[in-house]
């Protein structure tokens, strides 16, 4: 907690410090507020506000989709999946506007999580389909993996199992022949 607090230049005393408006510190909420958001998501949603609002003071729209994002999982972390299907939306827009290839799959991905949660698995898929296609196309064999898993989680969540199977073994593949570290993490093994 302190190094988090620490990263965006607040003390820890009573004394707040209100840092000047840059990339540096907007990043620097963001990156407090991800390191916050499973054990204090109250905070992690306060310092990703902080983040939004001082990038679009600067008109830093990566640091805006970046905070967002953050947002987004301090709301599910508090049981507020609504809320953080706004918040992704949102960055998920924004990064589709300015091309962010890893940024539309990241949000991609964690918007189809939050769906196939919810049940509602058509909405998942489509968007697992897109970020499947952005990873394909990038070569970032690593989020295809991690997209291939969700979309294996999503066919199994609909009952369809049999689909699910390729999916998962594709994801499982790839893990295993780039070495990936996640592949501890896969469900589909």
């Amino acid at each position: 907690f302190a190094f988090a607090m620490a990263c965006i230049g607040i003390t820890l005393s009573a004394q707040t410090v209100v840092p000047k408006p840059s990339i540096a510190v907007v990043d620097s909420f963001k990156s407090a507020s991800w390191a916050l958001r499973n054990t204090a998501p109250e905070e992690a949603l306060r310092l990703a506000r902080k983040g939004v609002v001082m990038a679009r003071q600067i008109g830093y729209d990566k640091g805006v989709a970046t905070n967002l994002q953050c947002i987004a999982s301090a709301q599910i972390k508090l049981g507020r999946s609504d809320s953080a299907e706004v918040a992704m939306k949102e960055a998920l827009a924004i990064c589709e506007r300015l091309g962010e290839r890893s940024g539309v799959i990241g949000c991609a991905q964690k918007l189809a999580s939050l769906y196939t949660e919810r049940g509602e698995v058509s909405e998942a898929l489509d968007l697992l389909d897109k970020a499947e296609e952005l990873a394909r196309k990038g070569g970032d064999e690593e989020e295809l993996a991690r997209t291939l898993n969700l979309k294996g989680a999503a066919l199994q969540m609909a009952g369809r199992y049999e689909e699910s199977i390729t999916p998962y073994f594709e994801s499982i593949n790839i893990r295993k022949r780039t070495n990936s570290k996640e592949l501890a993490k896969t469900n589909g093994n």
